[in-house]
């Protein structure tokens, strides 16, 4: 069988995550791999359509294709996003309808599952018939019974192949005929307010909706904003995956991100994200943005701050989309003010959903209101802090962080805990102290809220 890889890492040959399909082709010699590196080769894909057509004439030519990517801030690297545009923008998805696919991820296991979901939704959108995903740990190549698990993972893909079975589709089709947004004559409020407001946006002159909510905000909310526009800073490229930011939080790549970062988006109060959903997420523009904050490394960069997010297209057809958006917003240790669309036939709701919002803004911004936060972001924290635990010698800034705001907060370091569970496993031991444990056990973890109540 032949099967094209199509590597999203921007290592090329040095990925990790190609290192377990290189396993898999050691262990499964039968077929012919061919391997595209379309994150490291992005720029290059773009400029060159030769490059570009070979690509895809090796997707029409396959049996199968392979996935075969990083995990990057709970998705895909941005120049593999750039990839899917491009697949999209030159009218090619006809040579990936019907090619089984799958794909393999490597990453910590933080958030990978929107990851996998994003790229099976983009497979079902092409055609593609998917089989299954593979999210490895970085490390689980080193042991023996991982490598068994995806030698297996492997070998179902390609009896799925070999066998032509039918798969199972996830995700409908999105069928969206976008509102038009006319907002009409909006007032601007007095801006009397002083509060450091910072808005973000790709936007560019055919995003008609998307500018008239940035337009609306701007004119509702009692403060001056500052506008970053994505399209007009100077990026290199994307993430590199390359950690030399890992010790002292400077980027290797010298151009305006890590200064619009550190100047304009950290020490803001609040934070707005306006973008346009292209595919079933945000832009590769946007992606690449969001991944260079990774030298800041996994420390929650907007602590106590306020996060506001002005999203055209159909968010209500993408829930993966804003799980993501949640999980964004939780992870980066500030408050969730709300997420706005455009999806709404009346111009007029729109328009009181924004002005409700910058209200709202205001008033969490001033009464220092934070959202308690879900197992979106507590689950993340404790993988994100295990993992630094782990690897606090290379990542000597975040090790510095969480000691200093007490981020390591094991279980175990609780004497108290400790204590309350020696006593409990003890008097569980005796038949008699059993009963009564779990006779009074409600009226026991009732009782300090009580308290509590009774002042």
């Amino acid at each position: 069988m032949q099967i094209t890889i199509l590597s999203g890492s921007p290592k090329g040959d040095m990925s990790v995550t190609l290192q377990y399909m290189k396993y898999i082709e050691s262990n499964c010699k039968e077929n012919e791999y061919k391997v595209f590196h379309v994150g490291q080769e992005i720029k290059r894909i773009e400029k060159d359509t030769r490059l570009f057509e070979e690509i895809v004439d090796g997707v029409s030519n396959s049996d199968g294709v392979v996935w075969c990517t990083p995990v990057y801030y709970f998705l895909i690297p941005s120049q593999m996003k750039r990839f899917i545009e491009l697949i999209y923008e030159r009218g090619v998805g006809l040579a990936f309808s019907g090619k089984y696919a799958a794909i393999l991820t490597t990453s910590v296991h933080c958030s990978d599952h929107t990851a996998h979901d994003y790229l099976r939704s983009i497979c079902e959108d092409l055609g593609m018939r998917y089989v299954d995903g593979y999210s490895a740990d970085m490390h689980d190549l080193l042991h023996s019974e991982e490598r068994e698990r995806l030698v297996k993972f492997a070998a179902c893909f390609f009896k799925y192949i070999a066998e032509d079975k039918p798969t199972c589709s996830v995700f409908l089709p999105l069928r969206y005929k976008q509102p038009e947004y006319v907002p009409g004559e909006i007032e601007d409020v007095p801006k009397t307010w002083g509060r450091k407001i910072v808005l973000i946006s790709d936007a560019d002159d055919h995003d008609y909706n998307l500018n008239h909510m940035i337009d609306v905000f701007t004119k509702s909310i009692a403060s001056e904003v500052e506008v970053v526009k994505l399209n007009e800073i100077d990026i290199r490229g994307g993430c590199l995956g390359c950690y030399r930011c890992a010790y002292d939080t400077i980027c290797v790549q010298k151009d305006e991100v890590m200064d619009t970062y550190r100047q304009k988006i950290f020490p803001a109060d609040a934070i707005v994200y306006a973008a346009a959903i292209k595919d079933r997420f945000l832009s590769s523009r946007w992606k690449m943005f969001l991944d260079r904050a990774f030298f800041s490394q996994h420390s929650p960069p907007f602590q106590g701050g306020q996060i506001l997010f002005l999203i055209s297209g159909p968010l209500r057809q993408v829930p993966n989309l804003r799980q993501w958006l949640l999980t964004f917003s939780e992870c980066s240790g500030a408050s969730l003010a709300g997420i706005i669309t455009d999806e709404y036939e009346d111009s007029a709701y729109v328009t009181k959903l924004i002005g409700s919002h910058a209200d709202q803004l205001v008033w969490a911004i001033d009464e220092r209101y934070a959202v308690p936060g879900t197992f979106l972001g507590v689950g993340v924290h404790k993988v994100m802090r295990d993992c630094v635990y782990d690897y606090k010698s290379l990542f000597k800034y975040d090790n510095d962080f969480y000691k200093e705001h007490h981020l390591y907060d094991f279980p175990q370091k609780n004497v108290g805990l400790r204590a309350q569970n020696l006593f409990i496993s003890l008097a569980l031991k005796n038949p008699a102290l059993r009963n009564r444990v779990y006779r009074d056990f409600t009226k026991q973890l009732v009782r300090p809220l009580q308290k509590v109540l009774q002042g």
